[in-house]
């Protein structure tokens, strides 16, 4: 170890061994931590310091092997946040997208012609992950305009999928299969192409179309009104 005022001063390596022998020891923790101080006081090393003559470092600026370092680590900080951000809009486990999923207000889907020309116009566009959004709203709005799903403002897709399993069963595994897909798209979980769009719009077709041959399920306003009699 350098003496103070005979040569450069001591790197930080040094002073924590010297500190070692008169600190208390050190957590298992604070040991693992030793691989990354040894590297960032190795690259430290190798850059330039106005006080401190560093012959790894060229005259009035940084090496090129310090250069590369700071190329890499920057690559590899990028790459951590992007796998981040992905992991954290990624789908989620199945049986909670079971329970939960987006909410859907669908109260406020109550045109699903216009919906439909909506999904046509942008899977023109080749807006695929846009249009099977719209594809699942249209085929929900189906539902919305003929009672078979409730007029709300927070109503999740495990929710709605219960809706249709109560009322048309026979479609429910279809409206299960577009429901899927669209949480996918949601979540941005899948990269979405025009065969998925499509498959997703026949699913929905097939729903809309048990839906419109079921007809309109009573509301329990419909229910309670007594049958109005006319006499002749």
């Amino acid at each position: 170890m350098s003496v103070l005022g005979d040569g450069p001063p001591p790197s930080a390596g040094e002073v924590r061994e010297a500190l070692a022998g008169v600190l208390p020891e050190r957590s298992l923790l604070d040991r693992a931590l030793d691989p990354f101080r040894r590297f960032f006081d190795w690259l430290g090393d190798r850059m330039p310091s106005p006080s401190v003559n560093n012959p790894n470092v060229a005259s009035g600026g940084i090496s090129a092997v310090g250069y590369v370092i700071i190329g890499v680590l920057v690559v590899v900080l990028i790459a951590l946040i992007v796998l981040a951000v992905r992991r954290w809009v990624s789908l989620p486990e199945r049986d909670r997208i079971d329970e939960d999923g987006p909410t859907i207000v669908t109260e406020e889907l109550d045109d699903p012609g216009a919906l439909a020309s909506e999904a046509e116009a942008l899977l023109a566009e080749r807006r695929y992950r846009e249009a099977l959004l719209a594809t699942y709203r249209q085929t929900v709005a189906e539902l919305v305009v003929r009672n078979r799903v409730p007029r709300s403002r927070a109503r999740t897709t495990g929710e709605l999928r219960g809706d249709v399993s109560a009322g048309l069963a026979d479609v429910a595994d279809d409206f299960a299969a577009l429901t899927t897909s669209f949480e996918a798209a949601w979540f941005g979980a899948v990269d979405v192409d025009r065969s998925i769009v499509e498959q997703a719009g026949s699913c929905g077709a097939t729903v809309t179309a048990a839906a419109i041959a079921a007809g309109r399920a009573p509301t329990p306003m419909d229910e309670d009104r007594p049958a109005e009699v006319v006499e002749l």
